[in-house]
């Protein structure tokens, strides 16, 4: 089935849907009730920033913040801000959200893919973010185990089959 969010992914060619992932169909169930309410949403690894306009465009009472290792990807556009953010150290992190206050909804990290450098990133960032924030970390090989992060609900949504050993969601939120 081809949800709306799925249509917006195609259209700004966004990789979280079609051969390479099947990300957009969670993306739409999670979120589609919230569309009008979410006001923040980050996404670490912006790469040509597809999935920031169609964020945008989803989430339109949101601003969209991205955050990427390369100085050329850093834009800016309407309710856009890009910052320079290498996730693989902690005070960059910690920059980026000291930028974009703790009061996220939705913290995505599709930057490097490197397990260490995505729990790295999580760790640093997580304690700093507001209770209400969902922390999906995209493109992951190995699941997480939920024992490994006691004060946490970690989940792994189950998602339409692709070959890509990568095709897996870990969706992190603050207990209670």
């Amino acid at each position: 089935m081809l949800t709306p969010l799925c249509l917006l992914a195609r259209k700004y060619g966004c990789d979280k849907f079609g051969a390479k992932h099947s990300y957009s169909r969670w993306y739409w169930d999670t979120f589609q009730d919230r569309r009008e309410t979410i006001r923040k949403v980050v996404e670490i690894g912006v790469g040509e920033g597809a999935s920031l306009y169609m964020w945008r465009e989803f989430f339109p009472n949101a601003t969209i913040y991205g955050a990427d290792i390369e100085q050329r990807r850093v834009f800016c556009d309407e309710r856009i801000m890009v910052y320079l953010c290498d996730q693989r150290k902690d005070a960059d992190v910690q920059q980026l959200i000291q930028h974009t206050g703790p009061d996220i909804d939705l913290l995505i990290d599709d930057g490097s893919h490197n397990a260490i450098d995505q729990v790295d990133t999580f760790l640093a960032a997580m304690p700093l973010l507001a209770p209400g924030v969902t922390y999906v970390v995209e493109d992951v090989r190995y699941p997480w185990s939920p024992e490994d992060f006691p004060d946490y609900d970690v989940r792994e949504p189950i998602l339409e089959r692709r070959r890509r050993h990568d095709n897996r969601l870990m969706v992190v939120r603050h207990r209670g």
